[in-house]
């Protein structure tokens, strides 16, 4: 009887003729806004904070007759902020990198191509200026490499003597190179005057060995191979340790860099055109020097070698280190790698920001049996570990309000105020529901079909706006019609339990 009569009631007041659209759509929020923007849909209680509604969708959560439901809403908002997230990232590369190790091999290689680059291109613009040089000198030798022979006579001194197999090849090879760059006047003659013992009346002093000049072209060769030898792509001295061989050669190529500078000091047109040429050429080597020493030089190491073994080179860092100490800089480090990568490999600063969001996906996954795809709450926590340095990191205005867009939506989908962790609340409404059972079949009807309708609705745009109305109405009228309205929409999910509670 009372099933008729409350269907007698609903035919008279129109209330099951009540379309969805019939019912006006209420007016877009900041949440609902940011909902459609990451594609994350949120429940009635989630967007618009209300803790009442809240509560009331987090019992949903544990009633055995909308718990399915719920779960599969809760699968459902973290399927799409997966999904959200891979869609910000492809856009940022298509080089799917989530790979610690991976990133970090390509940050390295980008410093090694910026350096590489900057080296090139200061060789290339040498060739044209001291071709002006050349132009002027000819053949004639301008370059001194006084520099260059003091600071192997201070190596000779270091190395020689030691008992020790290196030394000895540095100090024997750095003695045969001092040779090659120096020479030695033609001495005076003795006295023609003898005395008694028939020895000339004055002997003179034999002469001393003086530094070499060299053609500007000469010089540039020289100091091209002692560059490379600093960058660890070529050597000076053969058959020792290749990281004694990079200090070495760090040291003779700043040496013939001073003898350059030296020549340049004239105020000939021969040294103005060195002095032009040379300063272009150290303008590059700083910016060399700076790569070497900034952030992105320090966040990768240094290279050493395995001399004794098996000859393999490697970093002092490990890629994974490098990938992790990238996500932890400080962000006016960030700022800095930001900035080279930019002028240098604009791709790999592309990849590197990919990886930051791929990295705080792959750590809130979760292979717990029954268990959602991912947390938001483990994904927010990486995410705000960088938050504060995304500009810094390179990510645009866009991108970073796509990525707050997805943010803020999870923290909402994610709230679960008034949830009742002990499941109490589900088992005495599974008591409640079977004492009923007896006493009054649409009763228990009712207690089902309540939270299943109200669970369907929370993830569909229609459901939510109905579910607004008939919680929000201030009039009995309005919430009898949003509630007619929902009674059409999921009319078949109702009848189907209906008939199962008649039977």
């Amino acid at each position: 009887m009372q099933g008729k009569a409350c269907s007698a009631a609903c035919c008279r007041t129109g209330l099951s003729l009540t379309r969805p659209s019939q019912i006006r759509t209420p007016p877009v929020t900041e949440a609902a806004r940011a909902s459609r923007a990451s594609g994350i849909p949120l429940t009635i209680g989630q967007e618009t904070g209300n803790k009442s509604l809240q509560f009331f969708e987090n019992r949903l959560r544990e009633l055995f007759p909308s718990k399915g439901t719920a779960m599969e809403d809760e699968a459902r908002q973290v399927a799409a902020g997966a999904k959200r997230v891979d869609e910000l990232a492809s856009q940022l590369s298509q080089q799917n990198i989530a790979d610690p190790e991976a990133i970090g091999n390509r940050l390295r290689g980008a410093y090694n191509e910026a350096v590489g680059k900057i080296a090139a291109a200061r060789d290339t613009n040498a060739a044209s200026d001291y071709g002006k040089v050349r132009a002027l000198a000819g053949t004639k030798p301008v370059i001194k490499y006084q520099n260059v022979t003091d600071e192997l006579r201070k190596i000779i001194d270091e190395n020689g003597n030691v008992p020790a197999g290196d030394a000895s090849k540095i100090a024997k090879q750095a003695r045969s190179l001092l040779e090659k760059l120096t020479e030695t006047p033609a001495g005076e003659k003795p006295s023609p005057i003898l005395l008694p013992s028939g020895k000339p009346a004055r002997i003179p002093e034999p002469p001393t060995p003086s530094a070499r000049a060299a053609t500007v072209s000469d010089a540039m060769k020289t100091r091209t191979a002692w560059g490379k030898a600093a960058r660890r792509t070529g050597n000076i001295f053969e058959d020792i340790d290749p990281n004694a061989n990079q200090v070495l050669a760090k040291r003779l190529f700043s040496a013939i860099n001073r003898d350059f500078d030296a020549a340049s000091s004239d105020n000939t047109p021969i040294a103005k055109a060195l002095r032009e040429a040379n300063t272009n050429y150290a303008k590059a080597s700083k910016s060399i020097e700076f790569i070497e020493q900034s952030a992105l030089g320090k966040l990768l190491g240094k290279d050493v070698t395995d001399a004794a073994f098996t000859g393999e080179t490697f970093s002092t860092k490990a890629p994974e280190l490098i990938a992790k100490r990238y996500l932890t800089m400080q962000p006016s480090q960030a700022a800095q790698v930001t900035s080279i990568l930019r002028e240098h490999a604009p791709g790999v600063l592309q990849d590197a920001k990919a990886y930051a969001l791929r990295n705080a996906l792959e750590s809130s996954r979760s292979d717990l049996p029954g268990a959602p795809e991912m947390s938001f709450t483990k994904f927010r926590r990486e995410i705000d570990r960088i938050e504060p340095k995304l500009s810094d990191m390179g990510f645009t205005s866009a991108e970073i309000r796509d990525i707050k867009d997805v943010t803020d939506t999870m923290t909402r989908a994610g709230d679960r105020v008034g949830a009742n962790w002990s499941g109490t609340t589900a088992a005495a409404h599974m008591l409640g529901t079977g004492a009923a059972m007896f006493a009054s079949p649409m009763s228990a009807a009712a207690s089902i079909i309540t939270p299943y309708v109200a669970s369907k609705a929370l993830l569909t745009e229609q459901g939510r706006d109905l579910l607004k109305k008939a919680y929000g109405a201030g009039k009995p009228a309005a919430r009898n019609a949003a509630l007619g309205a929902l009674r059409s929409l999921y009319g078949s999910s109702m009848s189907d339990l209906n008939d199962r509670s008649n039977q």
